[in-house]
């Protein structure tokens, strides 16, 4: 992209934003629950998600998060912005935690 100011053509490139990208700027970490996806085997657990599912793809849509809290957040949560996002899925993630303590924790040890 060119532009064009006090007669002088500079040209800038828009910065290219990529999964990559968002990653890096959240920390390679899943905003809602902390996943370190920072070693191959976490990495593959991260994706992009957007905080509106119908706001576009500008960065500021888009958070970083792990295959499961992404999963959670789907489109059935009304998102009004990531902090009522993360409160919500931070409730779920407590649920599945005393469900998995009080049935599936006794049959695992």
């Amino acid at each position: 992209m060119e532009i064009e100011a006090d007669g002088i053509e500079v040209k800038v490139d828009k910065v290219k934003w990529t999964a990559e990208t968002i990653f890096k700027r959240d920390g390679f970490k899943c905003v809602y629950c902390c996943f370190d996806g920072s070693t191959f085997e976490g990495w593959r657990f991260l994706v992009v998600d957007h905080i509106n599912p119908h706001g576009g793809d500008d960065p500021s849509n888009l958070v970083t998060s792990c295959s499961y809290c992404n999963l959670l957040t789907g489109d059935n949560i009304c998102r009004e912005g990531l902090c009522e996002t993360q409160v919500v899925v931070q409730k779920l993630l407590a649920a599945k935690r005393k469900y998995w303590e009080e049935n599936i924790k006794p049959l695992v040890t």
